[in-house]
């Protein structure tokens, strides 16, 4: 299998709930300040969460400590490629 950064994140997202609850909380600070407030995708900037998962990510975002639930780990692992943009960019 071929290494690359992508993987590595999906992988941490999956594996390490500390880090996809960070990875999450990136994700959710990618939506434009309308969107956080309606909790929906409005733009199609490539940021933030798509329109299925924005309202449901966003509430566990919001207001959910550190989980150690893999249902919501799976889908935020989607977003991996976002991470890396982040984490490339040295952002957080």
């Amino acid at each position: 299998m071929k290494f690359t950064a992508t993987a590595f994140v999906k992988a941490a997202i999956e594996n390490d709930p500390g880090f996809a609850y960070w990875a999450l909380s990136v994700i959710y600070r990618g939506q434009t300040p309308d969107e956080r407030e309606v909790r929906k995708t409005r733009w199609s900037n490539c940021r933030g969460f798509s329109a299925g998962d924005a309202r449901r990510l966003s509430v566990i975002a919001e207001d959910i400590p550190i989980l150690d639930s893999p249902p919501w780990r799976t889908k935020v692992a989607k977003y991996a490629s976002q991470i890396v943009d982040v984490i490339m960019r040295g952002q957080q």
